[in-house]
């Protein structure tokens, strides 16, 4: 047991991001400009299974990633990414990371890296709360630093890069504008299964099941608004799921790649869905993994939700016109 807290150990790691925000790292040049290297977002409905996805993913193509060490340095992200490469050649993991609620554990675990995109996206400015910038929020995005910082971080990694965070499927034709080769991976989950998961974590995380949870699409003041948590929630994924189908148009109309995986068929087959993953970014340009076993198959987890949530649910997606695949 350390002495040292989390709360310590946080204040800590805070204070050297702050010291090490103009450090410029000498790095070895990579073996191909970074703006010919896809980006691969993993974005959809929070507890969708965005996590397992990414987890697959970097398990079985060679990607780059945020880990959970490269995170703590949200201002100087190619400082911690290089701190996480030390950490990785001279003090690997023994194992594979576990996760819960969109959080990996371990050194080599991915991470969201919520401070970075709140930053250069500038999510603390919106004005009505939204994750979804409007017009003027996307102007106001300094582009070019975002794009050469994801850029460094590519060139760090020397490779394709894969970054996980729902909040980046809500602005995705801003971030296919930052990085022409970007693939958008979009995970999808029964509607009444993922409703269900972000109502538990009101009651469980939230403070109670009236409590706004996580993601806030356009839509999220009027959803907020309707009289119980469950019409809540359920506005609130079909208010994503809207959110997103409008970003993907736009990506897709100005040239841009998009992969929708369900979530029962990622269980099935993981490696089928990866392949997926690397033939939308380009002949070759994601190579498959031959340093780590196969992900054969995964058990789709069905949450057993009580009787009357499930028909609460049932009758708010029924009212929304919503279809779900729950029996």
């Amino acid at each position: 047991m350390s002495r040292f807290d989390r709360g310590i150990l946080d204040r800590f790691l805070a204070d050297l991001g702050r010291r090490v925000e103009g450090l410029t790292p000498k790095i070895p040049p990579p073996g191909m400009p970074p703006a010919e290297r896809p980006i691969v977002w993993v974005v959809g409905t929070p507890r969708s299974g965005t996590t397992l996805a990414a987890t697959v993913l970097r398990r079985t193509l060679d990607l780059g990633y945020v880990t959970n060490v490269a995170a703590r340095f949200p201002t100087n992200p190619v400082v911690g990414m290089m701190l996480a490469e030390t950490l990785r050649v001279h003090a690997p993991d023994s194992g594979g990371p576990e996760f819960d609620i969109g959080r990996t554990r371990g050194l080599t675990g991915d991470h969201e890296f919520g401070m970075f995109w709140t930053r250069w996206l500038r999510l603390d400015e919106t004005p009505d709360g939204s994750h979804r910038l409007g017009d003027a929020q996307r102007d106001a995005v300094d582009t070019d630093g975002l794009r050469a910082t994801l850029h460094a971080m590519i060139g760090v990694a020397d490779r394709p890069l894969m970054l996980r965070n729902v909040i980046c499927g809500l602005n995705a034709l801003l971030l296919a504008r930052v990085h022409e080769r970007s693939v958008f991976v979009e995970v999808r989950r029964d509607p009444i299964d993922t409703a269900w998961s972000i109502l538990r974590c009101r009651r469980e995380r939230a403070g109670g099941e009236g409590n706004w949870w996580s993601l806030r699409p356009s839509n999220w003041r009027r959803c907020a608004e309707a009289p119980t948590p469950t019409e809540q929630v359920a506005g609130q994924v079909a208010g994503i799921r809207a959110d997103l189908a409008e970003e993907r148009a736009r990506v897709e109309a100005a040239g841009g790649r998009w992969v929708t995986l369900d979530y029962a068929s990622l269980c099935a087959d993981p490696c089928a869905s990866a392949r997926r993953v690397a033939e939308a970014a380009g002949g070759g340009a994601i190579e498959t993994r031959t340093d780590a076993p196969a992900v054969d198959t995964l058990t789709a987890r069905r949450p057993a939700i009580d009787p009357s949530d499930r028909a609460a649910l049932r009758s708010a997606f029924d009212a929304l016109g919503m279809t779900t695949v729950d029996p």
